[in-house]
């Protein structure tokens, strides 16, 4: 048996193109269905605001992205890939991205990884 993985933490910045892109590509009204079901206190974290260069429990993302993934893609995690290259056409200021969804701790892997390309 594996040993627990410990509680990782993420940039905000990661945490905000997430919630940006969602909007932009599915409308206020799927994001408000995501928080719906999310916890009150997940909720209430999404609805603030929060800072892009500080760092934040990557559980928060996670849940997220579990049930954006379950609304929007087909419970596969490959739903996340377009939110990657979203992040990464922000942040590396890319023309042209491919993600890939290499290992994901869903389907019993240690680890998500998420291969990332840009131009």
């Amino acid at each position: 048996m594996s040993e627990p993985i410990g509680e990782g933490k993420a940039k905000g910045s990661i945490f905000a193109h997430a919630k940006e892109y969602i909007k932009k590509t599915h409308g206020v009204s799927i994001w408000k269905e995501i928080l719906g079901y999310l916890t009150e206190k997940d909720r209430e974290f999404w609805e603030g605001s929060f800072n892009k260069t500080e760092w934040y429990p990557t559980p928060l993302l996670n849940r997220l992205i579990r049930i954006y993934d379950k609304l929007i893609g087909s419970g596969d995690f490959k739903s996340i890939e377009p939110v990657a290259e979203y992040k990464a056409l922000l942040m590396a200021g890319a023309k042209e991205v491919i993600a890939k969804h290499t290992r994901c701790r869903y389907e019993g892997s240690n680890e998500c990884v998420l291969e990332v390309w840009w131009k």
